[in-house]
């Protein structure tokens, strides 16, 4: 098979379709960036995109947005008039945050109708997905999960060593959030109610760059004058996220909405418990992993909420064990995405 795809970010930036284009060339597909001369001059069975939305939304200057939607729509008119698939994995529904909503409209009108397949990471996904675009209910839908982080970060360093690293005391109880900050993630909630849990020996460390200086404003003075919040806001590198992981107790990602987590698979690839409202995917995360790895809430994170889940992280047993990942094994994945793609290509 001959694959191109769009992927809208370096391998640092998120190195899952990376893992999963990885184990896809060992199973003999050929697999190239997507470009307007490739399109043109090749002969390719399927284009796989990821987060297609992203490079032309976010872009601040209207004239190369305008360029990058007009470049997209020739790129899909290629691509139709070739017979190349179109296949796209739903990350999320829509950018999280849009620039130039009237160009969003113009970008929706235009790729929709041309998507010949649909890979979304649970089940739930899917009835979102049809009530959001209703002419995708009839398009052919394989059903992926995400694939694990193990093996795609640095970890050489245990708990004791990331927490000399990081200058946190070895006996305190570490709550983290780690992942870029954005105001969907809930950030400055976790940090009150943290706050307003009140317990000894505990401490909150969050680690990731803010999208912008607004939201790192009211962090910062969320977490004014309190001694047991700990910010790294900014940027953290790839041989880093080790530390922060391996030195947390419980991992809390406190979306107000959500579509599906790779910061969650992040965390279970470093054997971290993890706190996570029931939403949409979540649920189905928690079927895929035997043992006590993800503890649920439903509704908005109270400092209730967040107490009895670090009761829980505490007292959860087998908490040495590796987290059970197997079933989201990138061959595995790779495997069931080739397999959705052959479907389509033979129709």
């Amino acid at each position: 098979m001959k694959l191109l795809v769009t992927i809208p970010f370096s391998k640092t930036a998120n190195p899952a379709p990376f893992l999963l284009y990885e184990e896809m060339d060992d199973l003999d597909v050929q697999i190239r960036s997507c470009s307007l001369r490739r399109l043109i001059f090749g002969a390719w069975d399927v284009w796989h995109l990821h987060w297609p939305a992203e490079n032309i939304l976010s872009e601040t200057n209207r004239p190369r947005a305008i360029a990058k939607l007009v470049l997209f729509w020739a790129r899909l008119k290629v691509a139709k008039a070739k017979n190349v698939k179109i296949f796209w994995t739903v990350h999320n529904l829509k950018p999280h945050e849009v620039r130039r909503p009237a160009l969003e409209r113009i970008f929706w009108s235009l790729f929709l109708p041309n998507v010949d397949g649909l890979i979304l990471m649970s089940r739930s996904t899917m009835q979102k997905v049809h009530r959001e675009w209703p002419r995708l209910s009839a398009c052919p839908t394989f059903i992926v999960p995400h694939g694990h982080y193990r093996g795609a970060y640095a970890d050489e360093v245990d708990r004791e060593g990331a927490r000399v690293k990081l200058g946190l005391d070895a006996s305190d109880f570490v709550v983290t959030f780690f992942g870029q900050i954005r105001p969907y993630k809930g950030v400055p909630n976790l940090i009150r109610c943290f706050r307003q849990m009140g317990q000894h020996g505990t401490c909150l460390m969050v680690a990731g760059c803010p999208l912008d200086q607004d939201i790192a404003l009211e962090i910062r003075k969320a977490a004014a004058g309190d001694p047991k919040v700990r910010l790294h806001l900014e940027w953290v590198r790839q041989d880093f996220v080790q530390y922060f992981l391996r030195a947390a107790d419980l991992i809390v990602l406190p979306y107000t909405e959500i579509l599906n987590s790779g910061s969650a698979l992040l965390a279970l690839s470093f054997d971290r418990p993890i706190l996570l409202p029931a939403i949409i995917a979540i649920p189905e995360l928690c079927e895929l992993l035997s043992g006590n790895w993800v503890r649920l809430y439903e509704g908005e994170l109270t400092s209730e909420v967040l107490s009895d889940a670090v009761q829980w992280a505490k007292q959860r047993p087998g908490g040495d064990a590796p987290a059970p990942l197997d079933a989201l094994d990138w061959n595995r994945l790779a495997k069931l995405t080739l397999a959705g793609f052959r479907k389509v290509d033979r129709n």
